[in-house]
């Protein structure tokens, strides 16, 4: 064999590896190009059917899209049902933190839930979470 030639073994094993990071390459620009997609669908706020349910009972208001310095959210007043305080109403709402929930595995967003107590109401909302600042 000639000085600087390559053996038929050593081709096929530099295609195979150049391949490989070809494919490598393509699905990490897939995952980049859907993450940076979805974040900026021009949807800002998640859909109002996301809200938490509300207990029986509960007087609920419309659902209204406030937006502030932080970007905007689905905002929506629920009283709670007579005998019941509003943090009863929090907790069985399961909004006495803010929940965060993954949309799937290549979405860079997540969508939010939690609550206000205001007097004698609960103020709920719904957002997007984004380490993405758009």
């Amino acid at each position: 064999m000639a000085v600087g030639a390559t053996s038929p073994r050593t081709g096929h094993a530099q295609v195979r590896v150049a391949v490989g990071l070809l494919i490598v390459l393509v699905l990490a620009a897939g995952w980049l190009l859907r993450g940076v997609l979805i974040n900026a669908d021009g949807v800002d706020v998640p859909p109002a059917h996301q809200m938490p349910a509300v207990p029986t009972g509960a007087t609920v208001g419309p659902v209204e899209k406030r937006c502030g310095s932080g970007g905007c959210y689905l905002e929506q007043r629920v009283e709670p049902p007579d005998g019941t305080s509003v943090t009863v109403l929090a907790d069985q709402m399961q909004v006495t933190e803010q929940r965060c929930s993954r949309l799937d595995l290549l979405a860079w967003r997540s969508t939010c839930t939690g609550s206000h107590p205001v007097d004698d109401h609960l103020l709920v909302y719904l957002l997007y979470e984004s380490p993405l600042a758009f």
